[in-house]
């Protein structure tokens, strides 16, 4: 049985206060000291769009994995500079089930 890839997509906006270079050195902690040592993580993105709109893009062996590595996320001490710049009331998660890819 072929193993489906779990693409999680997280919207949130920053404080306005923060520079982006500074929430890029957040996040890069973050990916480097947290996600890329949970089981299951494959890679992740981080993109910006107007004004302080973020998005960050992962993918996941498994939906399992990544609703853990979420709850752990929430607890970890290296991330709490993450979850202080964002603002909670923006934050919008989905998670979806890779049926196909296309590559050059």
């Amino acid at each position: 049985m072929e193993k489906k890839v779990v693409t999680e997509i997280v919207s949130f906006d920053i404080e306005a206060s923060l520079p982006n270079e500074a929430f890029k050195e957040i996040v890069n902690l973050v990916e480097r000291e947290f996600h890329m040592l949970q089981p299951g993580y494959i890679d992740s993105e981080l993109l910006k769009g107007r004004n302080n709109a973020w998005t960050m893009i992962m993918h996941w062996e498994s939906l399992e994995e990544v609703k853990l590595a979420s709850k752990r996320l929430m607890q970890s001490e290296i991330a709490e500079k993450f979850r202080q710049a964002i603002i909670p009331s923006t934050v919008k998660m989905n998670y979806l089930e890779q049926i196909a890819t296309w590559s050059k």
